[in-house]
Order: structure tokens, then C-alpha cells, then sequence
């Protein structure tokens, strides 16, 4: 009953979201002037940007509760390393030209600087959760809005 009661919730909260990405989805599969390779870019980058929202949901879920789970951390996790990775696929797929390859290590980076939060003697490195379930943000808590930065910069100086 709950999970019923969850999806019901996240349907309405992202309906625009669910209908745009379907949208999306149908006019690839029936578009033949989008390239292949790109079409597959914004596939992937669709079911990306959907799988975020559902993950911040369940977060935000998890939030509620009384105490801390791993099940929020792994949320976390998933989002925090989810959200550059979408920005370099949309980067990868809008310039041909240029060498953007190297982007993928730094994503790779940021995901093991919030794998930390797993590690007991290092998981204040990133964040944690306190005994009330409260986020507690630690020294290289702002990587990914760093990196997330730097990837917009890119965006923006490479399509000048």
C-alpha cells in the first residue's frame, strides 16, 4: 500500500516531467533526421534526467523519516553523481569537434569522493546524516556544484 501510495505521489509531483520525456521518447523513435548517435545522447540523457527525479524523490522521502537509513545515502549517492554525468552526455552530444572524453574522469572522481559517505572513518568527508536524520555537509560536500560549474563554463565557452 505504500509503494502504491509513493508512486501515486511521484506521478503527480513529475507529471509535466513523465509526459515531456514520453513525448520525447515517441518523436525519436518516429524522427529520422536526428542522427543516430545524437538520438542516442538524448535517450540516455531522458531516462537519466528521469531516473533523478525519482531518486531526489525517494531522498526527499527518506528525509521524512525519524531516523537515517542507507537507503538515503545510496539516494544521495546516486543523485550527486547522476547530475554531472547527465551534463556531460549533453556536452558529448552537442560538440562533435572537440575532445571531451577526459570529462568522463572527473565524473568518475566525483563519485568516489561521495562513495566516502559508505566508509565509516571517512564518510564526513562528502556528507552524512546525523542520529535525527539530519544532512551534515563535509569538506568536499560541494564537489559536484563545483563540478556542475565548471561543466556549465564548458557548455559555454565551447559553443562560442
Amino acid at each position: 500500500m505504500i509503494y502504491a501510495n509513493l508512486l501515486s505521489e511521484y506521478v503527480i509531483e513529475n507529471f509535466i516531467l513523465l509526459i515531456l520525456s514520453i513525448g520525447l521518447l515517441l518523436v525519436l523513435t518516429k524522427e529520422s533526421s536526428i542522427g543516430k548517435r545524437s538520438a542516442n545522447f538524448i535517450r540516455t540523457i531522458t531516462f537519466l534526467v528521469l531516473l533523478i527525479s525519482l531518486v531526489d524523490f525517494m531522498e526527499a522521502y527518506c528525509a521524512t523519516l525519524a531516523y537515517p537509513t542507507i537507503w538515503r545515502k545510496i539516494f544521495s549517492w546516486v543523485g550527486y553523481s547522476l547530475r554531472p554525468l547527465w551534463v556531460v552526455l549533453f556536452i558529448r552530444s552537442t560538440i562533435y569537434r572537440k575532445k571531451t572524453l577526459w570529462l568522463y574522469s572527473l565524473v568518475v572522481f566525483n563519485s568516489l569522493i561521495y562513495v566516502t559517505t559508505f566508509i565509516p572513518k571517512l564518510e564526513t568527508i562528502a556528507f552524512t546524516y546525523d542520529a535525527n536524520n539530519e544532512f551534515r555537509r563535509g569538506v568536499l560536500g560541494y564537489s559536484a556544484h563545483i563540478y556542475l560549474s565548471y561543466l556549465y563554463c564548458c557548455i559555454y565557452c565551447f559553443n562560442i
